[in-house]
């Protein structure tokens, strides 16, 4: 590779040698013992692993000057450098998804073990896609980017390898880390020539996504001059400024075309795995006794920190605001055709790809949180405060923890209201677009598939996520949501109390029956989102715990003048009153325009939030909120709790009347009960 001028044979070579001594290849089928493999792949990475991989990285330096001072040559000299700017990067890529022999004597087999092709998928998580970018001459059997390996789907292994200490000259050299983003950008520009190979930007961009998780104590061992939490900083501030380069030209790029697909998704799995990364990681740096924060470290030791995060939280409403637009023309057939629906697109993987690393950071905070108010320390339990405290001192000059996770809550409390409007107008897009779908199938094919998957299973993930948004505004959250909630209720009421009056006065035809049918159906969907949003914002799941009220709400409703402007009381007795509504006599003419799947959701909202405030015992909290009290709470107490159970039991026996047939509806009726039945005080109002 050094002594020639074309290394394209040697790096070829290196590629294979280290597929073959990783255990990838067929080094398992010889009949030889374990411990011989594993001994030869010891050695290997100890004496050769980072030689080839520095002699990889100088071809790619040396390759990309050249790119730099030969444009405009001919075509046979670009393809020169482009093929072994290729052959570099799929032995940096096979490197940097090397798992490491264990240091000690516990000598464990890697899971890998004998699979094929086990450090590029190690290394590289591949990619969804109707055509393949194959690596042209340099290996037929290449299957880093054949159709099926999805960046997003593969669980082989989606976190960066434990690099030892003798990588930290390499891996944490600012020059290396910024040398694989400028060879995807030089990639990016080959495009346009006839010798472009898809796999060269493909191997680029998963070596990007490998060194931005970098972690362990090993690679950020301290040295002679620098602290663990020096290095670290350094490292965050080197990833963060060339993410920042790629966030920005990413937005800027049609976000739906299937040119962008690939750079997207692996855009989004970077930033995650970078922010998963630095969570993992504790500081030793100690500010007032107390360790520093992972972010508190990031906020101290990184300048371009919030710059980050806002760019990040930009890239997420731009994703939700470019499935809103493909929903709002009508593009969206040819990817339903592909991806079987709009949850499934790439568009929305990726989004669910950050909605992950932020659900990560809210978790820290409230973790935080958390741990502050069980001290007791009640000023450090407050997390209102401007952005200029993280400019003040703590201790001595230093940033502590107080100030910069106030300043993080106050960041994404900012953020979380754009991306909550962006989701919430995302599903209502969706819910139009389900119901046309759903219109046009045949009579064979118009099952109602929520009953079949259930959203508060399937989408679990966004729910809890928008949840976690909400909570950080809970008032002006559950103040849209109701009023939502309420405004899709009264045009529900108006299309019912419309459709009786023209069957009562003879004037019903056909093509009214299809149009009201249409909008009944829109409204029934829309509400059933809206009420799942609803659920998962005022209560957590908890099947084998005691659930009680987020003290963020808990606080917000304390704080209502009275029961009337109680969003959280508003909120659950309008969930209430829209199951009345769907509950009518099975008599009635109207029966047969209700909503199986609605009264579903509805009975599992109140399984999920009627254990929490149903019959509330005020001992369980410091400060109980009085019109939660006084709406459900127990009779001793002033409360109405029991009217409020008694009129849910005749919800029951009305669902029994009037869906008999419907399996899932009575199971959850069934599943309601048996939640009641775990809070005692309900129980005992129920059999009283």
């Amino acid at each position: 590779i050094k002594r020639h001028n074309t290394p394209c044979i040697g790096l070829v070579v290196a590629a294979y040698l280290i597929d073959e001594i990783s255990g990838g290849s067929k080094c398992s089928e010889f009949s030889l013992p374990w411990e011989f493999h594993y001994l030869c792949k010891q050695s290997f990475e100890n004496t050769h692993l980072k030689l080839l991989f520095e002699a990889a990285l100088n071809v790619m330096h040396h390759q990309l000057q050249r790119s730099l001072d030969t444009q405009g040559v001919s075509p046979g000299g670009s393809r020169t450098i482009a093929y072994e700017r290729r052959s570099a990067l799929h032995v940096a890529e096979r490197v940097l998804g090397w798992s490491f022999t264990s240091s000690d004597e516990n000598k464990v087999i890697d899971l890998a073990f004998g699979s094929s092709g086990a450090v590029s998928k190690a290394g590289a998580s591949g990619r969804r896609s109707g055509s393949s970018a194959h690596l042209g001459d340099l290996e037929d059997g290449d299957e880093y980017n054949k159709p099926g390996h999805a960046i997003l789907d593969n669980e082989l292994q989606n976190r960066t390898p434990f690099f030892p200490t003798e990588w930290q000259d390499l891996l944490l050299n600012n020059d290396v880390l910024a040398l694989f983003f400028s060879i995807y950008e030089a990639t990016l520009n080959d495009q346009m020539h006839i010798y472009f190979s898809p796999g060269s930007s493909h191997m680029a961009l998963q070596c990007m996504i490998q060194i931005s998780g970098l972690r362990g104590k090993l690679i950020f061992k301290q040295t002679e001059t620098k602290s663990a939490d020096t290095l670290r900083a350094h490292y965050a501030t080197a990833i963060m400024q060339n993410q920042l380069r790629i966030i920005r030209h990413v937005c800027t790029m049609d976000l739906t075309s299937d040119a962008s697909e690939e750079m997207v998704v692996a855009t989004t799995q970077m930033i995650r795995r970078f922010i998963e990364a630095q969570l993992d990681e504790q500081p030793e740096t100690t500010v007032a006794g107390e360790r520093l924060h992972p972010l508190a470290l990031l906020a101290a030791g990184v300048p371009e920190t919030f710059e980050y995060f806002g760019e990040v939280s930009r890239f997420i409403c731009l994703l939700l605001r470019a499935t809103s637009g493909i929903l709002k023309t009508g593009d969206h057939e040819g990817i339903d055709e592909d991806f079987g629906d709009m949850d499934n697109y790439f568009v929305m993987q990726a989004f669910d790809e950050l909605a992950s690393a932020w659900t990560s950071i809210i978790n820290e905070i409230r973790e935080w949180r958390f741990q502050v108010e069980a001290s007791g320390d009640a000023e450090q339990g407050q997390l209102s405060g401007s952005s200029s405290d993280i400019a003040g001192a703590d201790t001595d000059g230093q940033i502590g923890n107080r100030s910069v996770l106030k300043s993080f809550t106050q960041f994404l409390t900012s953020t979380a209201y754009m991306i909550r409007s962006e989701y919430i107008q995302l599903r209502m897009l969706m819910c139009e677009d389900s119901v046309k779908e759903s219109n046009s199938r045949d009579d064979a094919q118009s099952i109602d598939h929520g009953l079949l998957a259930k959203d508060y299973i399937v989408y679990e993930d966004q729910l809890q996520f928008f949840a976690l948004l909400a909570r950080l505004d809970i008032r002006q959250s559950m103040d849209r949501l109701y009023e939502s909630l309420y405004s899709r209720c009264s045009a529900l009421q108006s299309e019912f109390t419309r459709l009786e009056d023209a069957m009562g006065s003879g004037t019903y035809t056909d093509g009214d029956s299809t149009n009201t049918q249409h909008s009944i159906d829109i409204l029934h969907e829309q509400i059933h989102w809206i009420v799942l949003l609803m659920g998962y914002t005022l209560a957590d799941s908890g099947n084998s715990e005691r659930v009680l009220i987020p003290s963020s709400i808990l606080e917000a409703s304390a704080g209502s003048h009275d029961i009337e402007h109680d969003f959280v009381v508003q909120g659950i007795m309008t969930i209430l009153k829209t199951l009345q509504f769907e509950l009518m006599s099975p008599s009635s003419i109207l029966a047969s325009y209700g909503s199986p799947l609605l009264v579903e959701t509805l009975l599992w909202t109140l399984k999920r939030i009627a254990p929490v405030y149903f019959m509330i015992d005020s001992s369980d909290y410091r400060h109980p909120s009085l019109n939660i009290v006084l709406s459900f709470g127990k009779p001793s107490e002033g409360g109405s709790g029991p009217a409020v159970i008694d009129g849910i039991l005749d919800f029951v026996r009305r669902t029994f009347d009037l869906w008999i047939s419907e399996e899932d509806v009575l199971q959850m009726c069934v599943d309601m009960l048996l939640a009641f039945a775990q809070r005692p005080n309900i129980a005992q109002e129920i059999t009283r």
